[in-house]
């Protein structure tokens, strides 16, 4: 008799977003799943494979074929609201660690040390991290979102799609995330394909995304532009790059970390933003405004066409080679589609530029955002693959300015120090 695999066994449903970290699902879909409440469910990408757990929460009012995650979750596994996600009903034994060593990143600033606040906070932070289920990809935000918690050790060898609580925990270590150690450099790697004009990315959130850009300007031009994207219900594929290149180049500049910093737009050939008579600008001593205005007139103008990647992958190569030879250089990728037409590009082009040019390379890893149902998930997620990136799949506005914010954090001290 075929035994079916832990894949085979799950049930694809589609995403929405929820305010409880608990799974919301209909009665139907629960009884397809074999679920009753407060049941544990496993919920995996079924790009990447990373897997998260919560409990399950039965809901007649929800849309059957249809699970309800909180944001933080979704995003721990790289996807977003109207992703299509595999879930199963988590039956095995829930693994107890005695000892744990947690993980810390800064989402908002905080008044004193990070490890300062936890020590200071630790029965409410045991509290915090007892209330939920874990696996390795887990993710929550704790005390009003200032710090975003991840597991970096146990005890015991937690292996993937295993499930884990800290019930019986005796002792817990923890530090500070290292993704913001040390310094790097970085590209965006923008898609101005024609599909880029597609106006489908709803407005919600775009008040707060516009009002973070807007108290970093005093350009006029700036902020008319972004005042008439208000008044859209939606808005273009394209000018949601233009706000999340914003939000990532306004985390960069505020936090210095970073040394250089280069745009690249591309869809029938490539071509980087100019800043000035350069073709990067540093955090630490650019005028915010004219970078504000030339990645926004930049992308605006680009000539649309087809999807060549390649050529985007290629003038990055080249780009980084005025960057510091030493120093550890991340590219952030963005495209709502597949490389076409095969006359200028395809997925064994670009992975041969991927494979032969970037991956055998310590000091790079590639990020890669796929924007939309059309995009070659599989493509993106091999090129992150390769190179020790991560691919996140988004479908929302908000989905598209997070991903650019979280890969503001991306870069570890392994990879920094290698």
């Amino acid at each position: 008799m075929k035994t079916c695999t832990l894949e085979e066994k799950m049930i694809e449903l589609k995403v929405k977003e929820a305010e409880t970290e608990c799974f919301i699902v209909a009665p139907k879909t629960a009884s397809q799943l074999d679920v009753l409440e407060d049941d544990i469910l496993l919920a995996k990408n079924p790009i990447n494979k990373k897997s998260v757990a919560s409990k399950v929460k039965i809901d007649e009012n929800i849309e059957d074929k249809t699970v309800l995650v909180h944001k933080t979750i979704l995003d721990a596994i790289g996807l977003d609201e109207d992703s299509r996600i595999k879930v199963l009903k988590f039956e095995k034994e829930i693994k107890k660690p005695a000892s744990v060593d947690f993980e810390f990143e800064i989402i908002e600033n905080l008044d004193k040390d990070s490890l300062t606040f936890v020590k200071e906070n630790q029965e409410e932070f045991i509290d915090f991290i007892n209330e939920r289920i874990w696996t390795k990809d887990s993710k929550f935000l704790w005390e009003d979102e200032k710090l975003r918690v991840s597991v970096k050790d146990t005890s015991l060898d937690i292996k993937k799609d295993e499930v884990f609580d800290f019930e019986e925990m005796e002792q817990f270590n923890y530090s500070l995330s290292s993704s913001r150690s040390g310094s790097y450099s970085s590209v965006l790697l923008i898609d101005l394909s024609g599909s880029m004009e597609t106006k489908d990315l709803p407005r919600k959130g775009i008040e707060r995304i516009i009002e973070k850009i807007y108290k970093n300007t005093e350009n006029n031009r700036i902020k008319e532009y972004l005042e008439k994207l208000k008044e859209e219900p939606k808005i273009k594929r394209h000018q949601g790059a233009t706000l999340g290149g914003l939000v990532y180049l306004l985390h960069e500049i505020e936090r210095c970390g970073v040394n250089k910093i280069s745009v690249i737009l591309f869809s029938d050939e490539a071509s980087m933003i100019l800043f000035g008579d350069e073709k990067y600008f540093a955090p630490k001593v650019c005028d915010i405004n004219d970078v504000f205005e030339e990645m926004i007139e930049n992308i605006r103008y680009h000539p649309r066409g087809r999807t060549n990647i390649s050529a985007g992958l290629n003038e990055a190569i080249e780009i980084m080679k005025d960057f510091e030879h030493d120093e550890m250089k991340m590219v952030v990728l963005l495209t709502d589609g597949e490389p076409h037409p095969a006359s200028i590009d395809d997925r064994e082009t670009v992975m041969d530029v991927v494979e032969d040019r970037l991956a055998p390379r310590k000091d790079v890893i590639i990020n890669t955002i796929g924007l939309g149902d059309e995009v070659d998930h599989h493509l993106l997620d091999n090129i992150a693959t390769e190179t020790g990136g991560e691919y996140n799949s988004v479908n929302t506005l908000e989905g598209l300015t997070e991903a650019y914010s979280k890969y503001t954090h991306s870069i570890s001290a392994d990879d920094l120090y290698p």
